[in-house]
């Protein structure tokens, strides 16, 4: 589910790069993949913001449901991350994207009060 994601980084990310399947959840009926991706230093400037140099930690969740795609992203940038010290563990990361749920995938014909339901996350 997330082999584009992960090649796409690691040309700005070669050499190094830690990643960490967190593994799937249900979000509404669809499968979501779950990672923690770490950059410890970028080769380069990309296209989304990270400088050369620089290091990134992206907590990411990829719901692919019936007809759309859908990421939800968390990051942290900074000079320089010490890979004993990361600041994103798979606890932390999930108590963190607490702050995003419920999740729901609501259809685009539908009107927001069809999207409200008191469960969407497992």
């Amino acid at each position: 589910m997330y082999t584009n994601f992960l090649n796409e980084y690691k040309n700005n990310c070669p050499n190094n790069l830690i990643y960490k399947n967190l593994g799937n959840i249900v979000i509404d009926g669809y499968q979501t993949a779950r990672m923690l991706t770490t950059c410890l230093e970028a080769s380069n400037n990309t296209p989304t913001g990270l400088k050369k140099g620089q290091s990134e930690v992206i907590y990411t969740m990829i719901t692919i449901a019936k007809n759309d795609v859908y990421i939800l992203k968390k990051m942290l940038r900074s000079k320089k991350i010490d890979a004993k010290k990361l600041p994103f563990t798979k606890l932390n990361a999930e108590l963190m994207i607490m702050d995003f749920l419920p999740i729901s995938i609501c259809s685009l014909a539908g009107k927001q009060v069809d999207c409200i339901k008191e469960k969407t996350y497992e």
